[in-house]
């Protein structure tokens, strides 16, 4: 069975081309209008927002009185929120006064255009091995009794 020739397909003509240039300008219009429009806010929005704005000056408000004022933090514990200034005054000796510990060294960083360093080939292992043994040994001081005197069954 042979195969059906197809039609040809039809042209848009003139009145195709309009009905799509027609669409293109009615969108484009239709999208610098709603863009043109205001923002509308409704009142439950701006009544909120207002609300959060209070909220947040009554924070920030009661955030710098702590800091500048005394107070009890738990009065039953014997803590007094003390101002941050006197705090600070409070802090600076007992910091001073504690050693300055020197933390891990950071390694200098690989240099990228250095040539690969020639690695040593490794070295054969013992022909007699030794049995692996831990590096690290606990006294039997600091072991507990019921593993040094097992109980006898």
């Amino acid at each position: 069975m042979a195969d059906a020739p197809q039609p040809a397909p039809k042209r848009l003509g003139l009145p195709g081309l309009a009905a799509i240039a027609a669409g293109f300008l009615i969108f484009g219009l239709a999208t610098l209008w709603l863009r043109n429009q205001p923002a509308g806010r409704t009142d439950l929005e701006t009544d909120r927002a207002r609300e959060r704005t209070q909220r947040l000056a009554k924070l920030r408000e009661s955030d710098a009185k702590a800091l500048a004022e005394y107070g009890w933090v738990d009065r039953a514990a014997g803590i007094v929120g003390l101002p941050l200034e006197r705090a600070i005054e409070l802090a600076l000796p007992q910091l001073k006064a504690k050693p300055v510990r020197q933390g891990p060294l950071i390694p200098p960083p690989a240099a990228t255009n250095a040539p690969p360093a020639a690695t040593a080939p490794a070295p054969a292992p013992p022909s007699n091995p030794k049995p692996q043994t831990s590096a690290f040994r606990i006294p039997n001081s600091h072991l507990p009794s019921s593993i040094l005197h097992p109980p006898s069954s």
